[in-house]
């Protein structure tokens, strides 16, 4: 983490109002009632689209040329070839905005539900990472587990190729203790904070047994919601957006095995039996006809005996492995990210089938033309982070943060007649990583030396980065030098 301070001192705090929101994460109770200037084009003054395209060499096949990319697809509804861009290993970049929230005092914690509450300073670190994670592990799905002789599909012999990638558009911060708790509604979150032309993911705390949840299947749906940073789990939500079912139903998809199972629990020889719930602390099975599937093997290692009380009686009736429960087989285990299992997960061999990605692909191709970022492969985006953020010191901090796609960046201050008062010049470091500037007030004078700002005026923070291919790209904030305090025009 690199650090620059300029030296100040302290600043007034003002009061906030509940449901404001905080754009593009600005945060705290002295910053809560700020907007941001739009930031608008998100490449580097002066460069074009085209100015982009023509500087990055083409690559095999496919173009590396921004959005759109020829050659033009077979189908004229949709805006670019998706049997193309996964045979040729391209890389399609959907735009994403992540929403967070805080109670209505913009004092509480980030994402309080959580074992451990982020602070201040470790949000858009963790955003980031999260982002780079999830984009880490689309690139590189494993093969998914099947059996042919039970589900009569092939076993695959090599992973399937997923494009898709997400670019971080921004972050939101609403100080909302209402809306800080619809995870189970996305539709609710939709209605009060969207950002149009991409996918909204919002961190809400879900208050009952799940963690996630999408809007829908298909079509040009936009918004779902998760209460912590599980990649699988994120990308299992957006994919319900793209279009695609659970793997455990029946999700039209040819080579995806419906990996579920009914069970005769009492070992009768039927499955006309339902076993009702007396005590909530032993729940019964229900009915044996209810289409079941494994979260993990269970077999009887470690720890002893592991057990069945099908009956809800708080008495242990057998074990797993004894009547050869199928959670005690590997053949009805999945690594398919659109299952429910344990297998799917960063730390195993997440997975998806061809099917799965055609349908995926198909969906983006078209109804989500315009949340696309860059169709490419050679040359990620580049992605600027810029934020302000209001610490518990009382300073005013600036976060500029790079993303996996950047080599160096610069972060710069300057007046409206464009004189810098503040430049790091050119920096590579580690990515992501994370430039913190530090503001003060003193006297009549923000600062010393030539990092001085004055009292009344406007100034300009601009975060400009460059990927691995010198495409650069920039973001700015409007800041005012207040009489008490630095605040966003």
């Amino acid at each position: 983490m690199t650090w620059v301070r300029i030296r100040e001192s302290g600043w007034a705090k003002t009061k906030t109002r509940a449901n404001k929101v905080v754009r593009a994460g600005a945060f705290g109770s002295a910053l809560a009632c700020l907007t941001l200037v739009p930031r608008g084009d998100s490449l580097a003054q002066g460069t074009t689209l085209q100015r982009v395209a023509e500087a990055v060499p083409p690559g095999p096949a496919v173009s590396l040329k921004p959005f759109p990319v020829p050659p033009p697809p077979l189908d004229s509804s949709l805006c670019f070839d998706p049997a193309l861009t996964i045979a040729d290993s391209t890389e399609v970049w959907v735009k994403i905005h992540v929403h967070v929230y805080r109670d209505d005092s913009c004092r509480g914690a980030y994402l309080p539900w959580l074992p451990e509450p982020l602070t201040q300073a470790e949000l858009y670190p963790a955003i980031g990472k999260f982002i780079a994670q999830a984009n880490g592990i689309m690139s590189k799905l494993s093969v998914p587990w099947g059996d042919e002789a039970i589900f009569g599909i092939p076993v695959a012999e090599r992973p399937a190729y997923l494009p898709l990638r997400y670019y971080l558009d921004g972050v939101s911060v609403h100080c909302d203790s209402e809306a800080q708790r619809w995870g189970s509604s996305p539709y609710r979150l939709k209605e009060r904070y969207r950002v149009p032309d991409m996918l909204n993911l919002h961190f809400a705390e879900w208050v009952g047994k799940s963690n996630a949840e999408a809007e829908g299947i298909g079509g040009a749906l936009e918004t779902f919601t998760t209460e912590g940073f599980s990649p699988t789990i994120t990308i299992h939500e957006s994919l319900h957006l793209f279009g695609l079912r659970h793997a455990f139903e029946d999700d039209g998809i040819a080579d995806t095995p419906v990996k579920r199972f009914q069970f005769d629990f009492n070992q009768d020889g039927d499955l006309d039996d339902y076993f009702a719930t007396t005590d909530p602390k032993c729940p019964a099975v229900g009915s044996e006809r209810q289409w079941r599937s494994c979260w993990v093997i269970v077999e009887d290692r470690e720890g002893g005996p592991h057990y069945i009380d099908y009956d809800g009686d708080c008495v242990n009736d057998y074990t797993y492995t004894s009547v050869k429960h199928p959670c005690s087989s590997w053949i009805y285990q999945s690594n398919n990210i659109l299952d429910y299992s344990g297998y799917n997960n960063i730390y195993n061999a997440p997975a998806l089938t061809v099917g799965q990605v055609a349908k995926a692909m198909n969906n983006v191709a078209e109804f989500r033309c315009a949340q696309l970022e860059r169709i490419g492969r050679a040359c990620p985006p580049a992605n600027p982070q810029l934020y302000v953020m209001n610490s518990d010191d009382e300073e005013l901090k600036f976060f500029a943060g790079l993303s996996q796609n950047d080599a160096r960046y610069r972060l710069s201050l300057q007046k409206l007649n464009g004189r810098k008062v503040y430049d790091t010049d050119w920096q590579r470091d580690t990515v992501p990583d994370v430039v913190t500037v530090t503001y003060q007030p003193r006297g009549r004078k923000l600062g010393r030396g030539g990092k001085r700002l004055r009292i009344g005026e406007t100034y300009t923070a601009t975060m400009t980065v460059a990927n691995v291919c010198d495409e650069e790209r920039s973001t700015s904030i409007v800041i005012s030098a207040g009489s008490t305090r630095l605040k966003e025009k």
